[in-house]
């Protein structure tokens, strides 16, 4: 008899056991099994102990996934969120770079219409070859008005790449940071230029194409010449330099300004979220911080380097060659947002 319900107490200890492996998380040692034993008392107290401590495994076991479950669910809500923030900042950068494109729009239609006014005069007059002439000048500024638009349109994109979830679903390709520089500058251009800021490129020969997503290197680009422009405001020497370089095996590119710098006290938190230094209502401080988790996405890295206190720390720092003595002006402080992206072709994480 004793045998017969050690037999039975052991099956169920192995049948738990199996049921927990499978993943039935909810299978528990039936307590009526839990008895005391006559003779073999010392042996059915160790069984019940194993039967205890199994049943309290499981309990705990259950429990871990539920807290597994929680985090999850949270996770995905926060990437979410995540999304949702990158969006706003997104739409709101879009707000600044319309003004710019819309700059740029102007000077070719209204050479467009008043070309048109004259072909059409020249047409009457049966000058057909001014007509002529005139109609190409109209066709060169739709290409660069056409091209504009492209600009903008790429920058754009990034949006439909993320889905319900908030995941990012866009692929990577092969592009040269100077072609994303060139394609910054001609979206961008117009705008930092009306404000009395010199805009200038400094891209190195050959450089070879990464594997990146485009319109998020756009994005790049655009924080980091808007935080320039805003740091220029008020400087009548202004000036503000984008420059593509390579580094052994790394390929970058920065923004340098010639701008008072950032504090040395601010260095250290300048990515975090929500933080920054302008003004309220100037920015909601997400610039750097959605800068920082793109790089971090392409498996590179982003540093501030400024007069004011370099991070990490740089000498003479008044933001390099690109922007530094000669052209900056002098008195400007200055400061260098450098981004370095892996030079060989790598799998976009």
């Amino acid at each position: 008899m004793a045998e017969l319900l050690i037999q039975r107490r052991t099956g169920e200890i192995l049948a738990v056991m199996c049921d927990l492996a499978r993943g039935e998380l909810d299978a528990r040692v039936d307590p009526e099994l839990l008895t005391d034993g006559g003779d073999d008392s010392d042996l059915y107290e160790d069984l019940d102990g194993i039967c205890v401590a199994l049943n309290m495994l499981a309990e705990e076991l259950q429990a871990t996934v539920v807290r597994r479950d929680q985090y999850e669910l949270a996770l995905r809500d926060l990437a979410h969120a995540q999304a949702q923030v990158v969006h706003s900042a997104k739409l709101a950068a879009l707000g600044q770079l319309a003004t710019g494109v819309a700059h740029e729009l102007n000077q070719p239609l209204q050479i467009i219409g008043l070309s048109a006014e004259e072909a059409r005069d020249a047409i009457a007059a049966g000058d057909m070859a001014t007509a002529l002439e005139l109609l190409d000048a109209i066709e060169e500024q739709v290409v660069r008005g056409s091209s504009v638009a492209a600009h903008l349109l790429a920058f754009s994109r990034r949006d439909a790449h993320y889905n319900d979830h908030g995941e990012d679903g866009g692929d990577s390709t092969l592009a040269s940071v100077n072609d994303v520089l060139t394609q910054a500058m001609s979206a961008l251009g117009g705008q930092v230029r009306s404000e009395g800021i010199q805009f200038e490129l400094d891209l190195a020969p050959d450089i070879e194409p990464i594997s990146c997503q485009v319109d998020e290197l756009l994005q790049v680009v655009a924080n980091l010449v808007i935080n320039a422009r805003d740091a220029l405001r008020g400087r009548s020497d202004a000036r503000i330099v984008a420059r593509s370089f390579v580094e052994h095996d790394v390929v970058g590119f920065e923004v340098a300004d010639n701008g008072p710098g950032i504090p040395a006290a601010d260095l250290d938190r300048i990515f975090d979220p929500f933080f920054t230094t302008k003004a309220v209502g100037r920015g909601a401080g997400l610039g750097l911080s959605i800068v920082h988790g793109i790089i971090d996405r392409h498996g590179g890295t982003v540093e501030a380097l400024t007069n004011s206190g370099a991070h990490p720390p740089e000498a003479a720092c008044s933001v390099g060659g690109s922007v530094g003595g000669s052209g900056a002006g002098s008195g400007g402080l200055g400061t260098r947002m450098r981004v370095r992206l892996p030079r060989a072709v790598h799998r976009w994480r």
